[in-house]
């Protein structure tokens, strides 16, 4: 009796134990154990923007990370030798031994002004970007020996030695001088508006006096020596007298 039991029931389930211990023992080593070691691989990226590329890239190094470097040209709302991007992003789970991408901020550098004179203002634009400058001003004149909507002048002149994100201010012509000038009306513009009226309008700009107007923004026209809407046969001055918040 007992043996036929132990038959009947006791063998079959020796048989399924072993047989479900071994497929849990190839679970194991197949799948649970390089999912739980894989899992175990990713760490938190740490975040090294702002920090100096010397020490941002140890910080990484010393996780395991590989470093690749971005060197963007010098902009003078960053440090030089800054971390300013990294990716993936900081604080993003990864595996060791990724590839990390910096971006980090360039320093000056010492090159001679172009040569801007005879482009067009749209080339200019262009060339002062491809050489890491800035535009600061455009000025107009008539100028009978370049065409309309040619660069005619430059400050800094093309050659002097100037630094990556230095500002330029460039003159661009408007054509041959008119038959007249038509003076135009500069009360209750700021100095640096009038100034570019009157450069535009190929007038010049003369002498500057100062009186006391409080309820005026500082340098603000209050009058002109010549009157708007005059036509004039040469590029006469325009002087102005300006509103200051100092008493006399």
């Amino acid at each position: 009796m007992i043996l036929k039991f132990i038959k009947k029931y006791l063998i079959p389930y020796g048989v399924a134990l072993a047989i479900l211990t071994v497929l849990g023992l190839l679970f194991l080593e197949h799948v649970a154990l390089p999912f739980y070691v894989g899992y175990n691989d990713e760490i938190y990226l740490p975040d090294v923007r702002g920090e100096f590329l010397h020490a941002g890239k140890k910080t990484l190094n010393n996780k395991d990370f590989n470093v690749d470097i971005i060197l963007v040209p010098y902009n003078e709302n960053n440090q030089p030798g800054k971390i300013i991007k990294m990716f993936p992003r900081a604080f993003t789970k990864i595996k060791n031994n990724r590839r990390i991408t910096l971006t980090v901020a360039g320093h000056e550098e010492d090159i001679a002004t172009p040569d801007f004179k005879g482009l067009t203002l749209r080339n200019a634009k262009i060339k002062i970007t491809k050489f890491n400058l800035k535009l600061d001003t455009i000025l107009y004149e008539f100028n009978s020996e370049y065409d309309n909507n040619f660069v005619s002048f430059q400050i800094p002149r093309d050659g002097r030695i100037i630094k990556t994100g230095h500002k330029v201010t460039i003159g661009v012509s408007k054509g041959s001088p008119p038959n007249y000038y038509m003076v135009p009306d500069l009360r209750g513009k700021s100095l640096h508006t009038a100034k570019l009226l009157i450069s535009n309008s190929g007038l010049r700009l003369g002498k500057i006096k100062y009186e006391y107007y409080p309820d005026f923004m500082i340098n603000t026209v209050i009058e002109q020596s010549l009157t708007e809407g005059m036509s004039i046969s040469f590029p006469s001055r325009i002087d102005l007298i300006l509103s200051t918040d100092k008493e006399p």
